[in-house]
């Protein structure tokens, strides 16, 4: 709520519900939130999402250019992201959910 980009100058003026809970809703078996700011846990989801044989879904962040940051700070961007709460790395494996230690849920 509030968020300025460069697709939205003016800022939102609603929050964004985002793709998780409407991914969840497909009762997919496996389905993962990962960071490109942590390689290896984007890794291993990737390799875990590969390795069912069932659908299933991985969605990846790394901080978008409207947030105005100098590009070689996108590291740092991205993991203050996931320990602000903004981007929660978790995985949905079965309906059990388990959040990456490193985030804080909201």
């Amino acid at each position: 709520m509030g968020a300025v980009t460069t697709t939205t100058p003016g800022g939102q003026d609603r929050r964004e519900e985002g793709s998780g809970p409407i991914v969840a809703a497909h009762d997919l078996p496996y389905m993962a939130t990962a960071c490109a700011a942590y390689p290896q846990d984007l890794y291993a989801k990737v390799a875990k999402a590969l390795s069912i044989p069932a659908r299933s879904s991985s969605i990846c962040s790394a901080p978008p250019p409207g947030w105005r940051y100098f590009a070689e700070r996108s590291v740092e961007v991205g993991k203050l992201a996931v320990k602000t709460g903004l981007w929660v790395l978790y995985e949905r494996e079965h309906g059990q959910l388990r959040i990456n230690p490193v985030s804080k849920a909201r």
